[in-house]
């Protein structure tokens, strides 16, 4: 076992200078450099692959249409091993990588639509889901999701992250959960993952935690979920989609995926050509962009749910969501149950002032699509205070991005009824019709399906006289403040809720966002610091003398 431990520690070690070694851009997944090794320093894993490879394949020659039409789920834990509390990554981060796994396995993504048509009709739904485990190895209840802190600044580079004496956590009976660890990982390699014949212990997937889920710290390119959408292939026995080496002379031994020279990286133009045939760069199983990869073929369809039922097959009798299970939610999310096991929840009467240090605060987490501006802490402003979250509009280039700010997952099952308000301030930069949107939205479902409550934009969500000015605008005081009160008690309809704020671009000015406040009290109206008299003001100058009633 000692000897075995080394070996592995000096492969992790020497992964990222094996890949920037080599004459092309580095690998995000080191999977194949991990295979390799254990190939050539480990008889038994040698043999132990040749076998269940064998076995697979056996399986999936006879046994083609066996099973069609039945969705298989798995069960999934999620290890969050952190260093920086910017790699404790938030619950609903970890529900949005589910999501996204749920869309892609089961071809309910939007941009299935751009395969070329030479391809559309090789397109599969796998018909695998994944939910986060409601029950551990033991029968007690969880929520699918450990968190560990761990003095290691870089563990997904070592083989300490599956040790819980060396700062890790140690897997769940592999037979019947899969196990993600996320965590920080060295050397530009986004993640990798163990084909089947991996030792129990490490048998899984490690992925950095800046390219795990879509929302709050994903960085692009790798924004979509789809790094563990490819990872997991592999731990359900696909190679990449060009083989196991460049060149025309090894492929993935998929019969309907085209051979391919080599790895495509960005967003490759179509066509592509390479080994006399027309590549197919936008499969999950090659290194484009998130934003560039669409689709499974069937026959990887095929070799997957064979490694589950030749291989992986106590995954199908595992009990780990055995009262549902979380899907993830929202489109494509498949059809697994939603149960509230999963939501880590914080109690009510709730404030957020913004005044620590940390941003964002412990809970939230932010949604930025476009990885470009999106929701910080601003120390030069607040309602009472200096300090305040905001989004700089007035440098934003962009029209019509949205950028989230999501409140923790909040408790209401004994709430009869409940009320947020917040402060906020904006001015307009122009009177030319342009104005960005604060809005408001809901769900009653672990994070997941939300509904908008409340939207303001033009003139009324201006805070302030005068109503505009042509540079980047910071509040001088309170008069430049209004609040908000907004009662939740019709949406008690749950035992969760949760709570975002969504800025939306329009070539504008910066917007002040300060004191949230949940509470059980029933809100009292708020008066708006502006009269009639001085929005009629606003009006004629906005509309060229015309008021619109």
């Amino acid at each position: 076992m000692l000897l075995k431990k080394i070996s592995l520690n000096i492969i992790f070690i020497g992964l990222a200078l094996m890949i920037s070694a080599q004459n092309k851009m580095p690998e995000p997944c080191g999977t194949d450099s991990i295979h390799q090794h254990l190939l050539n320093t480990d008889p038994e894993y040698a043999s132990r692959r040749q076998k269940i490879n064998e076995k697979i394949l056996d399986w999936e020659k006879n046994n083609i249409e066996y099973g069609r039409g039945n969705v298989l789920t798995i069960p999934v834990v999620v290890h969050v091993l952190y260093n920086a509390q910017s790699e404790n990554i938030s619950d609903a981060q970890i529900h949005s990588q589910i999501t996204a796994l749920n869309r892609d396995y089961r071809m309910l993504n939007a941009d299935i639509s751009q395969v070329p048509n030479e391809f559309k009709s090789l397109i599969a739904d796998v018909e695998i889901e994944f939910c986060l485990a409601d029950t551990d190895p033991n029968g007690n209840a969880t929520s699918g999701i450990t968190r560990k802190y761990t003095s290691s600044s870089y563990l997904g580079s070592s083989n300490s992250y599956y040790y819980s004496s060396q700062g890790g956590q140690t897997a769940w009976d592999r037979d019947k959960y899969l196990n993600f660890w996320v965590c920080n990982i060295s050397g530009g390699i986004l993640a990798y993952a163990y084909f089947p014949g991996a030792g129990s212990a490490y048998d899984g997937i490690v992925v950095d935690s800046k390219y795990f889920g879509t929302i709050g710290s994903v960085q692009y390119p790798y924004n979509k979920g789809r790094t563990a959408v490819h990872e997991v292939g592999h731990w359900l026995n696909l190679p990449h989609i060009w083989g196991s080496s460049v060149g025309c002379s090894t492929d993935d031994g998929v019969a309907d995926t085209p051979d391919s020279y080599d790895s495509y990286f960005g967003c490759p133009s179509y066509p592509q050509y390479s080994c006399g045939t027309s590549d197919m760069f936008m499969n999950y199983m090659d290194y484009a962009n998130d934003a560039c990869t669409f689709m499974y073929s069937l026959g990887q369809k095929q070799r997957m749910r064979s490694a589950i039922f030749s291989y992986r097959s106590g995954l199908l009798t595992s009990g780990g969501c055995a009262s549902g299970g979380n899907t993830g939610g929202g489109p494509g999310s498949g059809t697994g149950g939603q149960g509230n096991i999963n939501c880590n929840l914080t109690p009510l009467p709730f404030v957020e002032d913004f005044e620590g240090v940390v941003f964002p605060p412990q809970g939230f987490s932010i949604n930025n699509p476009d990885n470009a501006f999106t929701w910080e802490r601003n120390t030069q402003a607040g309602y009472n205070s200096t300090a305040s979250a905001y989004i700089d509009n007035a440098n934003y280039s962009s029209n019509g991005e949205s950028d989230e700010l999501i409140m923790p997952l909040f408790d209401i099952s004994s709430a009869t009824q409940l009320s947020i308000s917040f402060d906020y301030a904006y001015k307009l930069w122009s009177v030319s019709g342009y104005s960005d949107t604060l809005e408001v939205l809901i769900s009653n479902n672990c994070s997941n399906n939300y509904q908008s409550i409340w939207k303001t934009y033009g003139q009324n969500l201006v805070t302030t006289n005068p109503y505009y000015i042509t540079s980047s605008w910071t509040p001088s005081g309170n008069s430049d403040w209004n609040q908000v009160s907004l009662n939740l008690t019709p949406y008690l309809s749950g035992d969760t809720l949760s709570i975002k704020f969504r800025n939306i671009t329009d070539y504008e000015n910066n917007l002040y966002l300060d004191n949230i406040n949940v509470d059980f009290a029933i809100p009292t109206a708020i008066e708006d610091k502006k009269t009639d008299n001085e929005w009629k003001k606003f009006a004629l100058f906005l509309y060229g003398g015309k008021i619109y009633e």
